[in-house]
């Protein structure tokens, strides 16, 4: 497990940013809080928010040119392909996914429609842990070099659950300041996140695979099983009942639960269906379950599978697939 890895962000390649944009704070989850990452521009040019841009870039390994926009004095550019929310702890880089665009998330877009394609950690040295990986057989998919140092990079760790591993060095003073900025804003909720639902069609080979990595501490399997006890409850879709395998796979502080459903019920074997393995739900702890399960409620939306998990505690799914097409799992803290 990795002990000096400190979370930074997940990506979320979606359809239309407008829309993501307006879904998230319309359910009252999450906030917009602007285009600050690698390659934004600011409404304030050279303002110190903004972050360097990287010197070089390659993609697939091939050396990849950002083409200029044309030059325009009595307007300020701002960045359209990547904006940013904040849903409790956690940020989502919300990156515009293009059916005719040339980059890897484009392709990730292409191949898999919307859905987290990276999660991205600060590490005290990412030109070590990148060679570490890389050794072990992954693929560099896209490398932005600063000075000749990783100012952040995408690794190919996606074999199975299909979600790159991206690293960045440790963050900055303006980045943290930038960050607690957010969660500190009144609408800004205090879940806490814990990880993602991974969903896969093999949970040992997923396991086998982390292990060989040598990313995250394994936790033993749970049995996820709506007909051994009354408390679960499968919610107004076509599915009736919940089987499945799961297993933590801890890496730095997020969890990748995985699961492999062993029923054709919608909760997870939907998901398989309609898009195949990757993240299907984003994982917060709450204080209060019935309290925030209420509020979504009365936004209207629609609770899907709710009980408890072998440690004992409540859980919540909530389908937010409209956008994104992740859902949104509440634990009780």
């Amino acid at each position: 497990m990795k002990n000096d890895w400190e979370f930074d962000h997940v990506g979320l390649v979606v359809r239309d940013l407008d829309e993501v944009l307006q879904y998230y704070p319309s359910i009252g989850i999450g906030v917009d809080i602007g285009p600050l990452g690698n390659g934004s521009v600011w409404p304030v040019p050279s303002s110190p928010e903004e972050e360097p841009l990287p010197t070089t870039m390659t993609v697939y390994g091939k050396p990849h040119v950002y083409k200029p926009g044309p030059a325009n004095s009595e307007k300020v550019n701002v960045n359209r392909i990547i904006e940013n929310l904040q849903v409790g702890s956690l940020v989502i880089e919300c990156i515009l996914g293009r059916s005719e665009g040339n980059g890897m998330n484009d392709d990730f877009f292409r191949d898999n429609g919307e859905g987290i394609s990276h999660v991205c950690y600060n590490v005290p040295n990412p030109e070590k842990e990148t060679s570490e990986l890389m050794d072990k057989g992954t693929a560099n998919i896209m490398s932005l070099e600063t000075e000749g140092k990783i100012a952040e990079n995408y690794l190919g760790t996606d074999k199975y659950g299909k979600i790159w591993l991206s690293f960045r060095p440790p963050a900055g003073k303006w980045h943290k300041s930038w960050q607690s900025h957010n969660r500190a804003h009144p609408l800004v909720s205090d879940w806490k996140f814990q990880g993602m639902g991974v969903a896969t069609r093999d949970l040992d080979k997923a396991v086998k695979y982390f292990k060989h990595l040598n990313i995250a501490s394994i936790k033993p399997e749970v049995m996820l099983d709506s007909s051994t006890s009354p408390d679960f409850k499968v919610h107004g879709l076509t599915g009736s009942a919940v089987k499945a395998r799961t297993r933590k796979a801890i890496t730095g502080s997020v969890i990748y639960d995985f699961t492999q459903t062993l029923e054709k019920e919608t909760t997870f074997g939907e998901f398989l269906n309609k898009r195949g393995e990757g993240a299907c739900s984003f994982d917060f702890t709450v204080k209060n379950l019935e309290k925030e399960m209420s509020k979504l409620i009365y936004r209207g939306v629609r609770m899907v599978l709710s009980g408890k998990s072998g440690d004992g505690k409540a859980f919540a799914y909530f389908d937010t697939r409209k956008v994104g097409n992740m859902m949104v799992k509440l634990i009780q803290a």
